[in-house]
């Protein structure tokens, strides 16, 4: 009786061990699935919120004094080179997420350095009409960024890729 009971507690307790383990492993399993869908959730929604700044930076007037926002990057930075090995379903849009990261990079340096001169009243206007006239020729796609190794035409560009992420979202 005494030899039964101990066989039944050694067997229960691998078995109880084998089913925490299943169960642990699925629980990872689950999260990690969630977290991914969030994440790209959050990236679907950023490059659409960056469609509509394109839209404004692009219709900023041309003549006088243009207010440009700057674009998202948080989740396409977190996506794209943080955490990319979290995220296999982005992987065939690796490339275009990384080229349209470092755009949006670039652009919202040249943002920047535009909102900084334009606080600067000693400084010659000229290059900051260059500048925004480089910000806004960009992002209505009459300029194209030379990103990695594809020219970008921003407005097609992010159509595209908000077009391939939402594939994505509802696999």
């Amino acid at each position: 009786m005494l030899e039964q009971m101990l066989a039944s507690l050694i067997g229960g307790g691998l078995m109880g061990a084998i089913f925490s383990a299943l169960y642990n492993l699925y629980t990872t399993q689950k999260n990690k699935a969630i977290k991914e869908r969030g994440s790209t959730e959050a990236l679907a929604g950023e490059v659409r919120h960056s469609q509509v700044v394109a839209d404004f930076n692009a219709r900023s007037d041309k003549g006088g004094n243009a207010t440009f926002i700057m674009f998202p990057t948080i989740a396409a930075i977190n996506v794209t080179f943080q955490e990319r090995h979290s995220y296999p379903h982005l992987a065939a849009l690796q490339s275009d997420l990384e080229a349209y990261t470092l755009s949006l990079l670039y652009l919202n340096q040249l943002t920047e350095i535009h909102n900084s001169l334009s606080l600067d009243l000693n400084f010659e206007s000229s290059y900051r009409n260059i500048l925004r006239d480089q910000v806004i020729d960009i992002c209505s796609g009459k300029k194209v960024i030379e990103a990695l190794s594809n020219p970008i035409i921003l407005p097609t560009f992010l159509k595209q890729l908000s077009d391939g992420i939402q594939k994505v979202v509802q696999q």
